[in-house]
């Protein structure tokens, strides 16, 4: 089995595409023209209408049953967006939903607005408390009517007793907080339900999710989580296939493994069933990306960001990767979007510093770049950033304390971070240290050809036959690495 970091959800992203951009206003050493090109057949969708689907108010239990709303309402071809931070002026219809408990009975009340003509479709109903998610189907079920999907079937899901329902709402509030020891503490809440009732299809996500993010996220190791997260997509793609939510689970734990060909099977047969499946057009695009495949990968990533706005995982990648082919506006722009969704993720005002320097708005960058230092999270690619800041502004001496003190200590063994001591050095007029540095990078696993060769912090570099060599060296990698996907296609 490969190591698992190599899939981590941040550390793919940091190993393929963490500090190596192109700038249009640059001569270009390489132009993708001069590569083979890769045909890949991506799933696609028609859509025939968008419907934001968003909480009435902050409750948990109101934010708790839209989720699960939304994982439920499938009328044909309508894309459904479930983030109330989206642009609800651009969705045909607007779904927003408010649940209330009254003693030992649940109120759902819902309003579906049409957009373009402004008329509104109000109901509320009232089911026992132990009926929460029979209500969800019917409220779905009429939903799908009022789009004039009558394909859609009305089902029953069945009761659940108060205290179990009691039980996850604790477990989601704990798995949103996202942090790891309450992502433990939801693990024994999901389990106990299970143990209590065993079809409960949401625990059984809540389960895998919170296995997953512990795996992805880097704050468990033992495969056995990984093992763990596993017999739950096993048991969502057993006994719950209509939703899709196990091969997406499925898939991503393949992803981790590195197993590209049961990964993009999962993912794929994911869409098939629900296109509507955010994790799996994500999955889809860090596989592409893994291939160096940018534009399927960019394809993957906007379509998963379509259905969720505010996806970190999927928004740093397709912004990382526009920062690549110097479109950094556009990765400015998505960049500040996350932030405003997510304000307490600090290290994501590193990201935007890079696309900032590389803006040359220097000032704007050394900001972002302070408030992204707070965090403890990518420290080393903080300082590194600081240090091509420092570099540009002319502090030599500032830049080469970060990068001594910093980043080279930490640099060892990871093949972006050492490409990154080399830019900074690039920049100080150290050329030896600049190539030694990368074949560092080279030796320690770095592959990106395209990002290298068009980055500005190695312009002074370009006429240096030894760069030339590594950078030679480097295209080789790059091409069978994209030419690799037509031998490992799944489909």
């Amino acid at each position: 089995m490969k190591t698992l970091q190599l899939f981590l959800i941040f550390g793919w992203i940091a190993a393929t595409l963490l500090l190596f951009n192109c700038q249009k206003k640059q001569s270009r050493a390489f132009h993708e023209s001069e590569t083979q090109t890769i045909e890949v057949d991506v799933p696609r969708t028609d859509w025939r209408g968008t419907m934001t689907v968003a909480s009435a108010d902050t409750g948990l239990l109101s934010r708790v049953l839209t989720a699960s709303l939304a994982r439920r309402l499938k009328p044909q071809g309508f894309k459904i967006v479930t983030n109330a931070l989206s642009d609800k002026s651009t969705a045909d219809y607007v779904l927003d939903t408010k649940a209330v408990q009254n003693e030992n009975q649940l109120e759902i009340a819902y309003t579906l607005r049409d957009v373009k003509t402004d008329s509104v479709y109000e109901n509320r109903i009232i089911y026992e408390q132990e009926a929460v998610f029979t209500a969800l189907e019917a409220v779905s079920y009429q939903v799908s009517q009022s789009l004039g999907d009558t394909s859609v079937q009305e089902t029953q899901s069945g009761t659940v007793s108060d205290s179990i329902f009691q039980r996850f709402l604790k477990a989601e509030s704990e798995r949103m907080l996202g942090t790891p020891a309450a992502l433990n503490r939801a693990v024994r809440q999901y389990k106990e339900i299970l143990r209590q009732d065993s079809l409960f299809m949401e625990a059984w996500i809540g389960l895998a999710e919170s296995y997953l993010i512990l795996i992805e996220q880097g704050w468990e190791r033992h495969h056995i989580w990984l093992s763990l997260a596993q017999q739950a997509g096993f048991k969502l793609q057993k006994w719950f296939p209509e939703s899709g939510e196990g091969e997406s689970i499925l898939g991503r734990i393949a992803l981790i493994r590195g197993d590209f060909r049961s990964a993009e099977d999962h993912f794929r047969q994911a869409l098939e069933i629900n296109k509507n499946g955010m994790s799996a057009w994500r999955g889809l695009g860090q596989i592409f990306g893994q291939y160096g495949l940018y534009e399927p990968a960019l394809q993957m990533y906007e379509r998963a960001l379509e259905l969720q706005p505010s996806d970190l995982q999927a928004g740093i990648s397709k912004a990382l990767i526009l920062g690549g082919q110097g479109r950094h506006d556009e990765s400015v722009i998505l960049l500040n979007r996350l932030i405003a969704a997510h304000p307490s993720t600090l290290y994501l005002h590193s990201f935007l510093a890079l696309q900032l320097y590389y803006l040359n708005q220097t000032e704007g960058a050394r900001e972002s770049v302070r408030l992204g230092l707070a965090d403890a999270s990518y420290q080393p690619f903080s300082h590194a950033v600081l240090a091509m800041i420092l570099a540009k502004q002319g502090d030599l001496d500032s830049a080469l304390s970060e990068v001594e003190l910093e980043v080279k200590p930490r640099a060892e063994g990871n093949g972006s971070l050492a490409t990154a001591v080399a830019a900074i050095y690039a920049l100080l007029g150290r050329n030896g240290l600049a190539i030694q540095w990368l074949d560092h990078a080279v030796n320690w696993g770095y592959q990106e050809y395209f990002w290298l060769v068009n980055d500005p912090n190695f312009s002074g570099l370009q006429g240096d036959k030894r760069f030339q060599t590594i950078c030679d060296t480097l295209k080789v990698v790059y091409e069978k690495r994209r030419a690799s996907y037509l031998q490992d296609q799944v489909l």
